[in-house]
């Protein structure tokens, strides 16, 4: 019989073949019902939402949503409640604290009081001012009064007299009234000034009351 030739191998060759044969065979441990168990690996959690920063409103007691609060006034429309101090001073219930503008009547309050109209008063024409002020204030029983638009613009000026003897360095009540067309704006300022018949820088003085236009 013939016999056809065998095709060498290396070495190398046969070693691999015997290792391969011999290696154990990796399997998963059986499962209940004898058959291979599958592992399940854990599936890759999605990352948490980004939180997105929002802008912080008060939420209004009486219109019920949330309303933008930037001043005492916007506190005061919205609702808040209001500590009657003085100056007033307005909370809303995240904490923030707005205090009522009343112009430089704390740092003369010594030396003059307007009693009407008080800081942040609606006035309309004809307005009548009165208050009390030393008489150090006074020069022949009156002071110059004027009333302002918030850019500057004078509405009105007259002066306030003396109601009792000026000559005392008491309180002496005044009054006064200004007659005006309303401006554009809402807002405006009273300003009573010091007689300074000197005109000396020195001597000159002001209180400033802030003052709405309208109803």
């Amino acid at each position: 019989m013939a016999r056809y030739p065998t095709p060498r191998r290396s070495l190398a060759f046969v070693l691999a073949l015997t290792l391969a044969a011999c290696a154990p065979q990796a399997t998963a441990p059986a499962g209940p019902s004898g058959d291979a168990a599958t592992t399940d690996l854990p599936a890759a959690s999605a990352p948490p939402p980004m939180e997105v920063p929002t802008a912080e409103v008060a939420a209004s007691p009486d219109a019920g949503g949330a309303v933008a609060i930037a001043s005492f006034e916007d506190c005061v429309a919205a609702g808040f409640p209001v500590e009657e101090s003085y100056p007033r001073q307005c909370r809303t219930p995240d904490g923030q604290s707005f205090t009522e503008d009343i112009g430089n009547a704390l740092e003369v309050a010594d030396l003059i009081v307007v009693e009407a109209p008080r800081p942040g008063d609606a006035v309309a024409s004809p307005l009548t001012v009165r208050g009390r002020a030393r008489g150090g204030w006074y020069f022949e029983a009156q002071f110059p009064v004027g009333l302002e638009a918030a850019d500057g613009a004078v509405l009105a000026g007259t002066v306030a007299m003396a109601e009792g003897n000026w000559m005392t360095e008491d309180f002496v009540p005044f009054s006064a009234t200004l007659a005006f067309e309303a401006p554009a704006g809402t807002t405006g300022r009273l300003v009573l000034r010091r007689d300074n018949p000197s005109g000396l820088p020195e001597n000159d003085a002001q209180l400033v009351v802030p003052v709405r236009f309208g109803p």
